[in-house]
């Protein structure tokens, strides 16, 4: 009788491994599965499928679940599920002239932005704690006979004022602008003239320090010349600074209801050349653009 259990047992243990190798021959060659991997050959895959481990066939089927997001709003509060977290929004208006926001999150950390016709003033923190808050401010305005300011400025001291006056004079049919700029690393002004070359054509001719560099003898010219050209529109630009020069070489045309651009170019001694043509309506309907 104990031979006959024996038997059995055996024979039981011979037809599950067989019927389990035919599963995994299924999976492995059938038409509507990929496993990654393959196990012909490899005695520890084999003896772990034995054992009833079926850790190599499962894993690469396991499921990978994208959570919705959802979002419940009534005036100004909105409460969203998002990626797995759970964030609050709040907006209002102060008046007539500005408008806050206020966004908290399951994490603790929270932002508060107040926004005004010309300005914004941006709060970050996290809990209750003052430890981890921050500021940045903006504020843009124009003081007349000197030009348009722009101030942004923060809790750890940086600040970037610009100071633009696109008309600084008029000279011998020229317009003459600057630009400059004053950071916690130093100042960089640029000086432009610009003025009509004859027909369509116009010229500019800028000189600019990099921030914080005061020998202009080190300073960037640049020179640009733009004009008409059969159907479209050329340009030419010539740069130098204290280490190389460069002439840039552009030429832009509408085509067949796109737009073609080709590009020449020489750094120093290295050439480059491009072109690309982009916007036409079967360039649009397919959704791509050619460069060459």
């Amino acid at each position: 009788m104990a031979r006959l259990f024996r038997a059995r047992s055996a024979a039981s243990r011979l037809v599950t491994l067989i019927g389990l190798a035919l599963v995994v021959h299924h999976l492995n060659c059938g038409p509507a599965y990929a496993v990654k991997g393959s196990w012909e050959g490899e005695s520890m895959k084999f003896k772990e499928l034995t054992k009833g481990d079926l850790s190599s066939i499962l894993h690469p089927l396991e499921p990978n679940v994208s959570l919705p997001t959802l979002g419940y709003s009534r005036g100004g509060l909105r409460l969203s599920a998002e990626d797995g977290h759970l964030s609050a929004d709040y907006s209002s208006n102060f008046g007539d002239e500005a408008a806050v926001n206020f966004h908290v999150d399951d994490e603790k950390a929270w932002r508060a932005i107040m926004r005004g016709d010309r300005s914004w003033l941006l709060v970050r923190g996290e809990g209750l704690g003052m430890e981890k808050l921050s500021w940045e401010a903006f504020k843009e305005s124009r003081v007349e006979d000197v030009g348009d300011l722009l101030l942004h400025y923060d809790s750890k001291g940086k600040y970037n004022l610009t100071l633009v006056k696109d008309l600084l004079a008029k000279i011998s049919g020229a317009e003459f602008g600057a630009h400059v700029t004053a950071t916690n690393d130093g100042l960089s002004g640029r000086l432009e003239a610009r003025r009509n070359l004859g027909g369509k054509a116009h010229g500019t001719y800028s000189v600019q320090n990099t921030l914080g560099e005061y020998d202009m003898t080190k300073a960037t010219h640049t020179g640009v010349v733009t004009t008409p050209l059969g159907h479209g529109q050329a340009s030419i630009k010539l740069t130098q600074d204290a280490t190389t020069s460069g002439v840039y070489g552009s030429y832009g045309q509408d085509l067949a209801g796109g737009q073609v651009d080709l590009q020449l170019s020489r750094e120093g001694a290295a050439l480059g050349q491009n072109g690309s043509r982009k916007g036409s309506a079967l360039g649009s309907a397919l959704g791509y653009n050619v460069s060459f």
